[in-house]
């Protein structure tokens, strides 16, 4: 559009709103000293800078932003840069009247032009490589050829009165000098004054846009920039850029200028296809003057603050949230929010000012009270783009839910007369928790008192726990802790002082009673009480009456005690675990004397053994046998006259009988000796064989040949304690000799062993119970019973081993399983727990590190959201109070889900009214 001269040229009222703007992306301190006079290098990507006030032109690094040198220059004013030619020429004032010649290669000064007259303005053409210069005191403008060596200066005509600035067209090669006192502006053709074109206010500065074909002059008498149409040589009118303009520079290939404004501080973006102001952007104090980077299109505003603004064109970007917030979000629940932002690669923070919530700066959420809660999303710009605008997200945060969890473990067992405090952990609300008996308590079992429960009686103790809500929170619901309380208990330990006595031997039991004293012992023998009960002594001993008074057969018997506490209600009846006491034959010893009629044989027992040995007593003469007598209290005489006229050896046999050994005796003669070798294929342990035994015998003659062979080995195989073998040889001589092995223990029979405290097919939390082992034994009685245990995967198998004191062995064992989660208090069912809608229960998980409840949902479902963290109880075991709410009565079902680091455990329950 063509204006006519002195027309003003029309502006928007107020900036334009397009998608892209201006800002400054930085701000560079150069020192003090700061002048108006700029050049840009294109070639090394330098500004050069005056600071007439330091003597130096200081070189920026316009890829950082940083002073790479300084170069000295007395005076230094404008700056016109060749980057073709690699030069730059900066005004000299102050008297010096020259150009300082600088190679911006080396960034030395390598040359000066004289010969001029207050030089105040300098433009280069880099095409011609001609250097145009006006003299403020001679009023002509100064052209140097300067491809030349040395340089050759030629003054025009007379330009116009003080001419001040001047730029040049590279494309028509002419140059545009303004007069400050004459209001014209000078058009230069070669070295000649060729036209004036007037209507000027005092300019101060020329920018020629060669491609617009246009000049700008910056008008120092009035707040606009003139139009000049540099084809037609005409001043097309003037728009107002801002408050005191002081220079302007063109962005040819963006069809943008850029003018400083002195007095608001601030430059306007000038749109010049219609020459509006696109916007202003805020600079330093007084704005001097600005250049464009044609490379980069950026403006540098040189300020006399001493810094460099650097304005660059910005694009805005947005902000677009990709998560959706939840629907009813409560106290104590946590969200996580994301958004995407704009190209400026910064990344998106979150904050809130809402006291309903927290945000961190990656966007996780904590609802923590109840009302609005606003999440705010932010982006921060860079050298090419604005911040994002703020984008908001808001939700209404409601009173959360809370649940109770006993982080306390009861004694197990758990005894009357003992206490157990309780440590809970409540909801996020500030109210209590209080504890109290619950009404499914039996029999009174306990009471509490604040957090201390006492163990009152043998039932079952369930204790309540409730937690009030708050203005967060809803009212917890009443969480359980079930205890069975039992007896306390006593222990019974049987002891003998030998296990082994011979017939008639006197022999008595000791008991020791552990946890109480009061109450009575009750021995027993075979299992039938011995003597009345017995109260223990103060140290817990009491000692048996005597156990062989009413003369034990010989065998193996159990010696037992059964004690019967005072306090039944405190106390448990504990029963000993039998000791074995074997009952072996007792020896005898026979004595036979002769008189004229009658043959008499004295048997007695040899002690310890007590008693009247029972049974016959064989006579022998001469080694016939003569007849046979019975026993009557120790004596025996058969009537029988020994032949006189010789020598007659007499001799007496008692065979024994189950209570006694036999024994022989003989007068006048000298005896055969007989003896004995008990072997088996097992080594005898405790005394007591685990295989057949076999007795052998060995005879020597004592001058008169046996009777009878030496007799046979005799095999005994029958289970039983105190054993006997009795073989007797006689002489033809009537002497005699009894061999006798008492005492043969036989146990071929394994012990009876079971597994106590675990039960098959069971499943228990963590590593599950400690198991006992129970032996039984019929006849040498346990040595040993142990239990051994090994677990693969959550399979663990008990096996208890038993030996008893002949060495025979025994074992069984039972399968259970563990879990590392469990529902505390809920009943199994075909491997499910069963849980009750309405109630609370404690699930335990054991871990290393902290699990997180995540949400039941009905089967085949997955368990989801949630993220409850559970409360540590112990060094790997967490508990968390679970309620299993009335809502899910709609299903039988549900699956709920334990997290540990990224592994979800789904436990199936089954939810029963």
């Amino acid at each position: 559009m063509t204006l006519a001269a002195g027309a003003a040229v029309a502006v928007s009222a107020t900036a334009a709103t397009a998608a892209t703007s201006h800002a400054v992306i930085a701000t560079v301190p150069m020192g003090s000293g700061m002048g108006s006079g700029m050049g840009i290098d294109t070639a090394n990507q330098s500004l050069y800078v005056s600071k007439s006030g330091a003597g130096v032109v200081s070189v920026l690094d316009l890829a950082t932003n940083t002073v790479e040198t300084t170069i000295p220059v007395t005076n230094p004013g404008r700056i016109a840069v060749d980057s073709s030619a690699h030069r730059a020429y900066v005004v000299r004032g102050g008297g010096a009247n020259s150009l300082a010649v600088i190679d911006t290669t080396s960034n030395t000064v390598v040359g000066s032009l004289g010969g001029l007259s207050n030089p105040i303005g300098v433009a280069v053409d880099p095409t011609t490589h001609t250097v145009y210069v006006t003299n403020y005191d001679s009023q002509v403008v100064s052209v140097f050829d300067t491809t030349v060596t040395p340089a050759t200066r030629t003054n025009t005509n007379i330009v116009g009165s003080r001419p001040w600035a001047v730029d040049v067209d590279p494309t028509t090669h002419k140059a545009y000098a303004a007069t400050l006192f004459g209001g014209t502006l000078a058009v230069i053709t070669g070295t000649t004054h060729t036209n004036s074109v007037e209507g000027f206010a005092g300019p101060i500065q020329v920018t020629v846009d060669p491609i617009g074909q246009r000049a700008y002059v910056v008008n120092n008498n009035a707040n606009g920039v003139s139009v000049v149409n540099t084809t037609t040589e005409t001043n097309l009118g003037t728009f107002n850029a801002g408050s005191g303009p002081s220079d302007m520079a063109v962005d040819p290939a963006k069809s943008t200028g850029f003018v400083t404004n002195r007095n608001d501080d601030t430059v306007s973006v000038i749109d010049l296809t219609d020459n509006s102001v696109d916007g202003t952007v805020p600079v330093g104090d007084n704005p001097q003057s600005v250049e464009v980077d044609p490379m980069t299109g950026r403006a540098y505003v040189a300020n006399a603050d001493n810094t460099i603004s650097v304005i660059a064109l910005l694009t805005s970007q947005e902000i677009t949230f990709t998560s959706t917030p939840p629907a009813q979000p409560v106290v104590g629940t946590t969200y996580a929010a994301t958004a995407t932002g704009g190209a400026s690669g910064n990344p998106v923070t979150f904050s809130t000012s809402s006291s309903a919530c927290t945000v961190t700066p990656a966007g996780m959420v904590t609802f923590s009270h109840v009302g609005q809660c606003v999440v705010s999303a932010d982006q921060a710009g860079n050298d090419g783009y604005f911040p994002a605008p703020t984008v908001d997200q808001t939700m209404t945060v409601g009173a959360g839910p809370q649940a109770i969890t006993f982080t306390s473990s009861p004694p197990s067992p758990a005894s009357v007369g003992g206490s157990y405090t309780v440590e809970t952990s409540g909801g996020g609300s500030a109210q209590p928790v209080t504890l109290s008996v619950h009404g499914t308590t039996t029999n009174d079992a306990c009471s509490i008192t604040g957090d201390l429960v006492s163990f009152d009686h043998v039932g079952r103790c369930v204790i309540a726990a409730d937690q009030a809500g708050d203005a967060d929170h809803t009212a917890a619901p009443t969480a359980t802790q079930q205890i069975d309380v039992v007896h306390e208990a006593t222990t019974t330990v049987v002891t003998l002082p030998t296990s082994e006595v011979v017939y008639g031997q006197l022999a008595r039991a000791t008991v020791l009673v552990g946890n109480t004293t009061e109450g009575s012992v009750q021995f027993t023998v075979d299992g039938a009480p011995v003597g009345a009960p017995v109260a223990p002594a103060s140290d817990g001993t009491a000692r048996s009456p005597e156990l062989t008074g009413s003369k034990l057969a010989v065998g193996a018997h159990p010696v037992g005690a059964v004690f019967t506490p005072s306090d039944t209600n405190r106390y448990a009846t504990s029963t000993a675990t039998p000791a074995t006491l074997t009952v072996d034959k007792a020896a005898t010893t026979s004595a036979v004397s002769v008189t004229g009629t009658a043959i008499t044989a004295a048997v007695a027992p040899v002690a310890p053994g007590a008693g009247d040995p029972t049974g016959s007593v064989r006579f022998y003469v001469a080694g016939t046998e003569v007849g046979t007598a019975t026993l009557t209290r120790g004596t025996a005489t058969l009537t029988y006259e020994v032949p006189a006229g010789s020598t007659r050896e007499v001799s007496s046999v008692y065979a024994g009988n189950a209570a006694f050994t036999g024994s022989s005796a003989s007068t006048a003669r000298r005896d055969p000796a007989i003896t004995a070798t008990v072997s088996s294929n097992k080594a005898r342990r405790n005394g007591w064989y685990s295989t057949p035994v076999t007795v052998s015998f060995a005879c020597k003659e004592s001058g008169s040949p046996l009777t009878n062979p030496c007799p046979a080995p005799v095999r005994l195989s029958r289970n039983a304690a105190g054993q006997t073998v009795t073989r007797t040889i006689i002489a033809a001589d009537g002497g005699a000799d009894t061999a006798v092995v008492k005492g043969i223990n036989i146990d071929a029979v394994r012990p009876v062993v079971r597994v106590t405290g675990v039960r098959a097919g069971a499943t228990y939390f963590a590593n599950g119970p400690v198991a006992g082992c129970r032996a039984t034994d019929r006849h040498s009685g346990v040595a040993t019973c142990k239990v051994r245990r090994t677990t693969k995967g959550n399979r663990v198998v008990y096996v208890a081993v038993a030996t008893d004191r002949a060495g025979n062995r025994s074992s069984t064992r039972v399968v259970a399983r563990t879990a590392a989660v469990v529902i505390r208090g809920a009943s199994m069912e075909h491997g499910h727990y069963v849980v009750h809608r309405g109630r609370t229960y404690t699930v335990l998980v054991e871990a290393a590190t902290r699990p997180s409840y995540v949400y039941a949902s009905h089967t085949p479902r997955p368990p989801a959201g949630g993220g409850i963290p559970f409360k540590r109880i112990d060094k790997f075991t967490w508990a968390l109070g679970v309620t299993f709410t009335h809502s899910m009565r709609h299903h039988t079902w549900w699956n709920i889900g334990t997290r540990v680091g990224t592994r979800t455990t789904v436990t199936t329950v089954k939810v029963v009214r």
